[in-house]
């Protein structure tokens, strides 16, 4: 498969930077205009589910799903609700 922009170190070096909070954009949440759809384990142990709430709260026309009882590998545990859940949003904003 080849991609039209591959992953290069640098986005490596980027998404390093972004878990050491040495890349912060939490104020600029505000200025995401696209419907946002945020999901989230509650057994997650990488990302707790607090994270994902303060998303849900500052970024505009998000929407918040919560996996019971998953973790970070929720979209490998239940792939056929992620799936469907991801579908129904992208309908419901199409243009």
């Amino acid at each position: 498969m080849m991609f039209e922009d591959p992953i290069t170190m640098q986005d490596y070096r980027n998404q390093a930077d972004a878990i050491n909070n040495t890349h912060d954009t939490r104020e600029a949440l505000h200025k995401i205009k696209q419907p946002s759809l945020i999901m989230v384990g509650t057994a997650d142990q990488l990302i707790p589910k607090e994270e994902s709430e303060f998303l849900n709260e500052k970024i505009p026309n998000s929407r918040m799903e919560i996996f019971e009882g998953l973790g970070h590998g929720f979209i490998i545990e239940q792939p056929e609700k992620v799936n469907n859940l991801m579908w129904s949003f992208i309908q419901e904003h199409l243009g």
